[in-house]
């Protein structure tokens, strides 16, 4: 997977994150970013720090895939990892669609609160 593929497949698994924001953030136009899409290009080193703040990933991994040195996982993370793992898969499902559906019903509850 190259750098562009990694950072596009990053950015459509963050709920609240996008294509123009990301753009924003770059201070580019989002002409730019979509090049970087069509033309299968990785984006140029001098953004590459700022991508992966933007995406919440570290630097490593956006480039290679491979986080040497992850983040250690919260009490919470824990915790719900293993009730999550505890599950079969028909019950992982279910709550899968139901964190999709909260996290939708919140995103149009603040859009429409702002």
């Amino acid at each position: 997977m190259t750098i562009q593929e990694r950072m596009y497949s990053i950015l459509e698994s963050k709920p609240g994150k996008s294509q123009a924001e990301l753009a924003a953030v770059l201070g580019v136009g989002t002409a730019q970013t979509t090049s970087w899409k069509k033309r299968q290009a990785d984006p140029p080193a001098k953004y590459i720090a700022q991508i992966a703040e933007y995406l919440e990933v570290s630097i490593p991994y956006l480039l290679t895939g491979v986080d040497k040195n992850p983040q250690p996982l919260s009490r919470d993370e824990k915790e719900f990892l293993a009730m999550f793992n505890g599950l079969n898969a028909s019950q992982k499902r279910l709550i899968k669609a139901g964190m999709r559906d909260f996290l939708a019903a919140n995103s149009e509850q603040e859009t429409a609160v702002g």
